[in-house]
């Protein structure tokens, strides 16, 4: 009977000692940074930027050059608190949530085999500390992975020492890796319609206010008319309402004409073909160049910053759609020259110089279209008029291959 009390004494003096280094209870009261969570996930962008993990976004990761075969995947942890210890943290592959997520979404993704991703040997967050130090998961994207194929895995904070609470929806970090390989084909294209349209996953700043172009392969299917004359006969193409913007018809202009930066390009477009259309801004002079002809020049400067945001497909207010096919839509912070116009309409190099943003619009996931240039200014598709929220993005398939006539 003394050896029982012996030892129930000696266990309970490890016990409380153990209790006693986690200090549980100063640990695990709420606080107010995560909303009565202990610990989240974060994901740090290029910028240095965090953004909480969410099991219900994907951050999406285009590999173009086939020398790259690995993506660096910077993330840390963050308490809602400063640790009275330092407490070790706990990450896994979870092949559970992102096969929930393709259930949620009605997607079909392949998964990335967890042998490819090299979680950190270890990651702490120090005594006084709130967050972890930024930690890297390297993932592997061989040469021999199906190309132009999205392959789905995720991350998820499994265990923080001496927490017992984990935000349950910013502890997963979902993720798709997809290896590029360009054909000197297009076959592909995004699908608008008026009810919808694309915004930017993080603005532009005050990038291109000094220079830019603005160009896009675009197939309208349906222009305005006066029969069917919309608000104001406007189809918008995309820029920035109040500053640098693309647009068919208006006041004086007719559904079938560009009004490019304020100004009607003397052009008449058909319906069911394609166009390269392409605008430039340097010194305060734009030009517009249609299939890679100069079309018009005028004294006006530009900007993609301002109150209103970057779109595609929406100005002023959700009766600006447009109903047609976009493809090779780029942003750059140069002004590029009539002859780089020409040579490149149909494909250039995602890492060219000044290149800001480049949707080939071949591929989607669910409703974002990737940015190829690895900027992280992804398209979200949005709803409008009748429509609102997020929405999926039409891939339509070409029944041949896209050319400029």
């Amino acid at each position: 009977m003394k050896q029982i009390t012996l030892n129930s004494l000696l266990l309970s003096a490890l016990l409380a000692l153990g209790l006693a280094a986690c200090d549980s209870k100063s640990d695990l009261e709420p606080g107010s940074l995560t909303d009565d969570t202990a610990a989240v996930l974060n994901l740090v962008k290029g910028d240095g930027k965090m953004g909480q993990s969410s099991p219900y976004k994907i951050t999406n990761f285009v590999i173009s050059d086939p020398e790259i075969t690995s993506q660096d995947v910077t993330m840390n942890v963050q308490l809602f608190r400063p640790a009275e210890e330092t407490r070790k943290v706990t990450l896994a592959v979870d092949k559970e949530a992102a096969d929930r997520y393709q259930q949620l979404q009605g997607q079909a993704y392949k998964l990335l085999d967890p042998s490819m991703i090299a979680l950190p040997e270890q990651v702490v967050v120090k005594k006084g500390a709130t967050y972890s130090d930024n930690f890297t998961i390297k993932v592997s994207v061989p040469e021999t992975l199906e190309p132009n194929t999205k392959y789905l895995f995720a991350i998820a904070l499994t265990e923080v020492e001496c927490s017992t609470v984990i935000s349950p929806i910013h502890s997963i970090a979902l993720f798709t890796v997809e290896r590029f390989v360009e054909s000197d084909d297009i076959l592909k294209s995004v699908r608008l319609t008026r009810d919808l349209y694309f915004t930017l996953a993080q603005p532009f700043g005050n990038k291109g206010d000094e220079a830019m172009t603005l160009e896009t392969l675009i197939n309208v299917e349906k222009f305005r008319t006066p029969e069917d004359p919309g608000e104001a006969s406007i189809s918008t193409l995309m820029g920035v309402e109040g500053g640098t913007l693309m647009r068919f018809g208006d006041s004086g202009v007719p559904g079938n004409q560009l009004q490019a930066n304020g100004t009607r390009v003397d052009f008449t477009f058909e319906t069911g073909k394609w166009y390269h259309i392409a605008m430039t801004i340097a010194d305060g002079i734009t030009k517009v160049y249609i299939n890679g002809d100069l079309k018009a020049t005028f004294p006006k400067g530009g900007s993609l910053s301002g109150g209103n945001p970057f779109l595609i497909g929406r100005s002023w207010s959700g009766g600006r759609g447009i109903q047609a096919r976009l493809s090779e839509t780029r942003v750059w912070s140069v002004a590029r020259s009539a002859e780089e116009i020409k040579d490149n309409m149909y494909k250039v190099d995602a890492k060219s110089g000044g290149l800001l943003a480049y949707w080939h619009m071949i591929t989607a996931d669910g409703s974002v279209v990737s940015d190829a240039t690895g900027n992280n200014y992804d398209l979200l598709q949005k709803g409008q008029a009748a429509k609102s929220g997020d929405q999926p993005v039409e891939i339509y398939e070409e029944s041949s291959p896209i050319t400029i006539e």
